[in-house]
């Protein structure tokens, strides 16, 4: 990890409730005149507008520079390269810039609207806020071209099966076209800070909005997504001792592995490829085994889903992005932590055959009480 990066974690990031859950991996302790970014509590909402959302994104006119003459009428600038240009307007295109420094945010056609930090993840979610919830973390990604809001309860909870978790309420936007506005319940493992999803997605409220010129925010809809997060605990509780009565045989998990990280064959098998995904094979079993953050639950489908899933946060190869960080909150809002989730368990109950136990899992994720299978 680049200094750079780090850096970039402490100066575009605020994490919350650190004596509940302790400091995030990347913290340090602050320099001379440096103002923390960890907060024992909850942050509070005007540290987030301060430090994080101190800037709008502003609509500007696209426009394109044309090769002319000095002596053309419509000549209007001389470029670096000493030539002259005349600049013609690019028809429903749209830069959108930030106020402080015109950094580029996005490009979109002229029907496009922006979503503003402060409006949407403070203004709005600040409106439906209970006293005993509180912001638990928020942060700028992909150069401020995207961000979140994390609300939550103070407390976490644990399991019998000594799973410790906390549920948080969602808000992302983007300007960068990446997502739509986002609010979504999730929640958190506290043994190694991975967002966990279990197809949540689908069995609580996500209230998704789209940058469009008429848009706007369904405030009846995500207060009562927000309001789960008061009774979300007793269901992800049910949903975790499902999985953990869901039993797993190591020849079974094996076959789970093949099916979600197959070898490649044909033309795609190239010696790369192949080595590939010979070492995800090898790190989903390693940390199944041997890593406390999965091996506590190993022979159960918790102990599954946890091994790709610590994968996924933490060993997998980041592309596309500056560091892990970044794209683990992403992964979270775009859906993509889900996504992996679900296919996880979609391969487990296909290869252990019970379908019945996937049921049980997402029955209890939506409520619902239903006997668990033997």
């Amino acid at each position: 990890m680049s200094q750079e990066s780090m850096t970039w974690l402490n100066t575009n990031t605020l994490i919350g409730f650190t004596e509940k859950r302790g400091n995030a991996w990347h913290y340090r302790a602050a320099d001379q005149g440096d103002e923390p970014n960890h907060y024992p509590g909850a942050i509070p909402v005007d540290d987030v507008l301060r430090r994080l959302f101190n800037f709008t994104a502003q609509e500007r006119l696209a426009a394109a520079l044309v090769p002319c003459s000095v002596d053309d009428p419509a000549m209007s600038y001389i470029g670096k390269d000493g030539l002259a240009y005349r600049v013609v307007e690019v028809e429903r295109d749209r830069y959108w810039l930030a106020s402080d420094d015109d950094s580029r945010l996005g490009h979109h056609s002229s029907g496009y609207a922006g979503h503003q930090y402060q409006e949407w993840l403070i203004d709005n979610v600040a409106s439906i806020l209970g006293d005993e919830l509180g912001i638990g973390s928020a942060g700028l990604l992909s150069h401020r071209a995207k961000a979140w809001v994390q609300v939550e309860l103070p407390d976490s909870i644990e399991t019998p099966e000594g799973f410790t978790f906390r549920p948080f309420f969602l808000a992302g936007t983007s300007f960068n076209g990446s997502m739509a506005s986002r609010f979504k319940l999730c929640m958190q493992a506290v043994v190694c800070d991975n967002t966990l999803d279990l197809g949540m997605s689908e069995a609580t409220p996500t209230v998704r909005v789209k940058h469009s010129r008429h848009s706007s925010l369904r405030i009846a809809e995500t207060r009562d997504a927000l309001r789960l997060l008061y009774t979300a605990g007793d269901s992800i509780s049910a949903a975790i001792r499902a999985l953990c009565e869901w039993d797993v045989t190591p020849a079974e998990f094996g076959r789970v592995v093949e099916a979600v990280v197959p070898i490649p064959v044909g033309p795609k098998a190239t010696p790369h490829a192949v080595t590939i995904a010979a070492r995800k094979r090898d790190a989903v079993t390693r940390i199944a085994m041997t890593d406390p953050r999965a091996s506590t639950w190993f022979g159960t489908a918790l102990g599954v889903v946890q091994a790709f899933n610590t994968y996924l946060h933490h060993e997998s190869t980041v592309r596309g992005v500056d560091h892990r960080a970044e794209r683990n909150m992403a992964n979270a809002l775009d859906g993509s932590t889900a996504k992996a989730d679900g296919e996880v368990l979609d391969v487990l109950a296909r290869v252990t055959g019970r379908t019945d136990r996937l049921m049980a899992v997402a029955a209890a994720l939506e409520g619902d009480k239903v006997a668990v299978p033997a």
